[in-house]
């Protein structure tokens, strides 16, 4: 007898702990999008109507420009009442005629449109209280679109207007990400973003959830809605994915590491688990465990192999394009009987003028050639080809250039044999023609705005430079493809079974290279590489819009890891699969902290800069300058200083030096008899 009243004690303790843990009511976050008849929005919207048992659904809004299309739609999914309610002040929130009417209604439904309005017109007020005292009481509260944005425990205010992921990757620390935290408030610890691969939020979701981290270490789990998509969280927080397009989870777990940075602007995030769902997967929330997967989803086999040539470069930036020239030359050694050709097709040479001035003056032995119908089988051109050290493909269409990845053509089974046997060739690939060193690529994601929409994209054979990968341009450009870049990458590396996939974005350029099997940035770049490795099922979206000729091209992938930073110092290691420090340019021996330092003024420099070191005891001092690759380049100085703050001067303009635009490491080693050598590192950026 005890002992069953010590079990029903247990269980109601449990019952009572997780009434706290978990939601008392239900939660419809919809990612905006038109809902429409007989189409994707019946299931979550019939949904809410099941939930507040057919009863009276108010849907709210702070403007009073409306249609009653929405009231129209709930009734005929079987609410018993429906209408629209504006409350477009804080005084009228505040009236205790509307508390007591919205404390009437089964459920609520928020209209998308501007968050902050919301924010500002409602929080603190008798209309957040029923919001809140409806959910509590087990009732259902709904939104779409910024309506959805409001539910979770942190919000986006978008008080300083809306960010796109550029800018917030380039600084996910800045003001501009303000996120608050005290306003409705259903979900502690879970923030929503809506039109999510419809508008390539996924770079401003991650920056939301690292700001926090970092500064504040709340452990966020971060939930990416596209729009005509919902997620519908029941009271145990088990939340179900419906609609069209894909619902991301992304967060912290104990294999996610972060870089932190002297600077306060850089970052590094490594691992960042991401669960992406379609329709019928079903979510865990308290767990962060994905809770069901439908008999649609797929095993998925993954390739590892990513072994490839010495050196290849991807550039979208025709500003630094010589530079990038510089450094692969500086990477190769001395260009002195070093053979180039330029790959390109008809159209595109006369974007060429400034890269072939500048080769002209500098590599004498470079062949341009035109990719056609009359080359791709020319013995004389094919032969050039093999006989290149360096081999640079360039062009704004793929379409144009995908016969270098038919080996049935001579010009194509030359580039194979080189790429497969001759791994110390390097390769440079410019403007779209990026997207030809993976093993696939995803193609017409620039030619129609509702191509992955509409099923319109499709799958072709790259050149396979880097294997098991997929590389797509331009996901961060605010633009009509957005979706379409977006969306291309992860489509790509589903129907491919690769395993690792980058984002390549505009101004910006990265390099691959074989002495450290891994691929970074040149400069402040975004880097974002995602690792599928540990995807075990996939799936993929069954809706077919109208004019659509498949469905759409949104996939579900679980455990993908992804790895972002926009440091030059750290670049994605294949091996380790994880981001990491180039080698030999961190700190070594026993550091001391916050005894030995060191940095230069001005930086960026042009020719010359100084540098300024603090010791904390008497000792030999050794400054070392390396470049990107962790390969030393000098010794800048080498002899005994006393204890105090220093200067030397770094001179890098000199005619006999053989120095490029790019990133440098400077290091300080030092060392006395009687105690450990202690290191410091630290980043130049010289511009020439």
């Amino acid at each position: 007898m005890i002992k069953v009243r010590i079990q029903f004690l247990v269980v109601l303790l449990f019952v009572l702990v997780s009434s706290d843990v978990f939601a008392q009511g239900y939660i419809c976050a919809v990612g905006g999008g038109s809902e429409n008849y007989n189409s994707w929005s019946d299931a979550p919207y019939k949904w809410i109507v099941e939930k507040s048992d057919s009863g009276k659904i108010i849907i709210l809004s702070y403007s009073t420009d409306n249609t009653n299309w929405l009231p129209t739609y709930f009734l005929s999914l079987g609410a018993s009442q429906a209408y629209n309610k504006a409350i477009t002040s804080q005084a009228n929130a505040n009236l205790q005629a509307n508390y007591d009417e919205l404390k009437t209604a089964s459920a609520i439904f928020i209209r998308g449109g501007d968050q902050v309005r919301y924010i500002n017109y409602w929080k603190g007020t008798k209309t957040e209280q029923a919001i809140v005292e409806l959910y509590n009481e087990g009732k259902v509260i709904a939104g779409t679109s910024a309506g959805a944005m409001v539910l979770g425990g942190y919000d986006f205010s978008a008080r300083f207007g809306s960010i796109t992921s550029k800018s917030a990757l380039k600084n996910p620390f800045s003001n501009g990400i303000d996120l608050e935290n005290n306003f409705i408030n259903l979900q502690t610890n879970l923030l929503f973003d809506t039109h999510f691969i419809e508008r390539g939020r996924f770079g401003r979701l991650f920056s939301m959830i690292l700001k926090l981290k970092h500064t504040a270490n709340v452990d966020l789990l971060g939930v990416g809605i596209d729009d005509a998509t919902a997620l519908c969280i029941e009271p145990d927080g088990i939340a179900t994915v419906m609609g069209s397009g894909a619902v991301s989870f992304f967060y912290f777990d104990s294999l996610t590491a972060y870089f932190a940075s002297t600077i306060d602007s850089e970052y590094g995030v490594a691992r960042l688990k991401c669960d992406q769902l379609t329709a019928n997967w079903k979510f865990n929330i308290p767990a962060r465990t994905i809770h069901y997967m439908p008999p649609s989803a797929r095993v998925a086999e993954r390739q590892h192999q990513t072994r490839t040539v010495n050196n290849s470069i991807l550039s979208n930036s025709a500003t630094s394009f010589t530079n990038l020239l510089n450094s692969l030359y500086t990477l190769v050694g001395s260009t002195s009987g070093y053979k180039s050709v330029i790959l390109t097709h008809p159209g595109y040479v006369s974007k060429l003028d400034s890269l072939l001035n500048y080769l002209n003056n500098a590599l004498p032995q470079y062949d341009l050639i035109s990719v056609s119908s009359a080359t791709i089988n020319d013995s004389a051109i094919a032969h050039k080809v093999s006989e290149a050290s360096m081999v640079m493909i360039l062009g704004d269409s793929t379409s144009r250039l995908e016969v270098l990845t038919d080996s049935l053509n001579l010009l194509g089974a030359t580039l194979k044999y080189k790429i497969q046997n001759h791994p110390y060739n390097s390769f440079l690939f410019f403007d779209k023609a990026v997207k030809l060193q993976g093993e696939y690529y995803v193609d017409n994601t620039d030619t129609d705005a509702l191509a992955s929409y509409r099923g319109k994209m499709t799958l072709k054979k790259g050149l396979g430079v880097v294997k098991s990968s997929i590389i797509q341009t331009n996901p961060l450009e605010d633009d009509d493809y957005i979706e379409n870049r977006v969306s291309a990458l992860l489509w790509g590396m589903m129907r491919n079974n690769a395993s690792f996939g980058l984002y390549s974005n505009p101004y910006e350029n990265y390099f691959y290279n074989y002495l450290t099997d891994g691929v970074g940035s040149i400069g402040y770049n975004i880097l974002i590489s995602i690792d599928a490795t540990q995807t075990t099922h996939v799936d993929s979206s069954t809706f077919r819009a109208s004019s659509s000729i498949g469905p759409r091209q949104v996939v579900a992938m679980n455990n993908l890891r992804y790895n972002i930073t926009n440091s030059s110092g750290i670049y994605y290691s294949f091996p380790m699969r994880v981001l990491a420090i180039y080698p030999n340019v961190e700190n070594e021996g026993t550091e001391i902290p916050n005894t030995l330092s060191i940095a230069n003024y001005p930086n960026p420099f042009n020719g010359s800069t100084k540098i300024s070191f603090s010791l904390p005891h008497d000792g030999e001092v050794k400054i070392y300058l390396y470049d990107i690759l962790g390969k030393s380049r000098e010794v800048v100085n080498s002899q005994f200083y006393e204890q105090g703050v220093h200067e030397v001067q770094l001179e890098l303009n000199s005619n006999i030096k053989t120095f490029t635009s790019g990133v440098y490491f400077v290091r300080i080693e030092l060392t006395s008899k009687s105690r450990p050598t202690i290191t410091k590192s630290a980043k130049l950026i010289y511009l020439k």
